[in-house]
């Protein structure tokens, strides 16, 4: 298993750069700008990725992250050329410095990753199946998912079961690595995968330390009930200039609510919109109350892209999981989305305020 193919296409990509087109100051928050990073690029916003990734440089290692992320989360199946090449850059200082180094090669990636549609299937699969750990699927619910769902679904959680843990008093987990290779190698002998696609995700795995790449191999077949895949734009109700605004040093989506000032400015928002208070009475404590806010917040800005990679499983996928992370009752979900969407221009004046004092 090798990377080499990969970093001589990367090669070619960087003498391919052009320059920047138009220069922003930097985030000196380090987790507004990974934020930035992950939104602008769903965006497909060249100029706001590079901002981003430049504010990052203090600290490659949170940069390079961010990137190998975002290639499975936002990206799970563009090319594969286009996943190795950023696969290969994020797993070696070395290749980035023999091609002139972080920025340099990062600007080449942005390139390429804008031009081509998102792809959000793995991430939606990931959060939908870590849902149903805690709430399971009534039978009813159930017997609305077509066959492909369902057994996707189940696929996932046994992985999730079988490859992660949680670290005591933390709110995350750990992925176990030996499994995580384990099942990768039996994809790759039942033909799931390829020799390169294999090892495309062992080094994701090893860069992410998330579960992401190892899913990787579940969410790829497209069943031939489904047809084939459609590029869908991607602009819910609501989403207008007014919704979309950015300050001059900060894309305001940015601040979302995993960030410090988007935390503030949801719950400004949460007190100032009664709707939004009735909605979520259901949820006891106010720790869960805000994390469903930041849930509701991703759905209907954070997660958004201009361009998506779609067919029938990913729609219907995305259809039945919306908005069910944030921990509220299933009916009471397309409701508080909403109210949500709607409270946009106000939490965006709040958030100009907060990031501007």
């Amino acid at each position: 298993m090798s990377l080499e193919r990969y970093k001589d296409l990367l090669s070619d990509a960087v003498d391919a750069v052009p320059s920047p087109s138009k220069k922003y100051p930097d985030i000196a928050d380090p987790y507004v700008a990974r934020s930035a990073l992950q939104k602008a690029l769903r965006r497909g916003d060249v100029d706001r990725v590079e901002q981003a990734a430049s504010s990052l440089l203090n600290d490659p290692l949170r940069l390079w992250k961010g990137f190998a992320v975002s290639v499975f989360e936002d990206f799970g199946f563009s090319t594969i050329d286009l996943r190795g090449q950023v696969v290969a850059a994020c797993a070696s200082k070395k290749v980035r410095s023999d091609l002139g180094g972080d920025l340099v090669v990062a600007q080449a990636l942005i390139h390429q990753l804008c031009e081509v549609p998102r792809d959000r299937r793995l991430d939606e699969t990931y959060m939908f199946a870590g849902v149903l750990e805690k709430d399971p699927p009534s039978p009813k619910e159930r017997r609305r998912w077509s066959p492909e769902l369902s057994g996707l679904i189940d696929c996932a959680r046994d992985l999730i079961r079988r490859c992660e843990r949680p670290v005591p008093r933390r709110s995350f987990k750990t992925v176990l690595a030996r499994e995580c290779d384990a099942f990768l190698v039996e994809m790759r002998e039942a033909e799931r995968i390829d020799e390169e696609e294999l090892a495309i995700c062992i080094q994701g795995r090893k860069t992410t330390q998330c579960l992401l790449p190892v899913l990787s191999p579940l969410t790829k077949p497209v069943s031939p009930h489904q047809g084939s895949f459609t590029l869908t734009l991607t602009c819910p109700a609501g989403m207008s200039r007014d919704t979309c605004r950015d300050t001059y040093d900060v894309p305001l989506c940015a601040l979302d609510g995993y960030t410090r000032a988007g935390k503030q400015a949801l719950e400004l928002l949460f007190w100032a919109t009664p709707r939004l208070q009735t909605l979520l009475k259901p949820l006891k404590s106010r720790s869960t109350k805000m994390k469903a806010l930041a849930a509701l917040l991703f759905v209907v800005e954070g997660g958004i892209c201009t361009e998506e990679v779609s067919d029938p499983l990913y729609d219907e996928l995305k259809c039945v999981s919306r908005g069910r992370w944030s921990g509220l009752p299933a009916e009471v979900v397309p409701e508080a989305l909403d109210v949500m969407c709607t409270a946009l221009p106000h939490l965006n004046q709040l958030r100009q305020e907060i990031w501007g004092s």
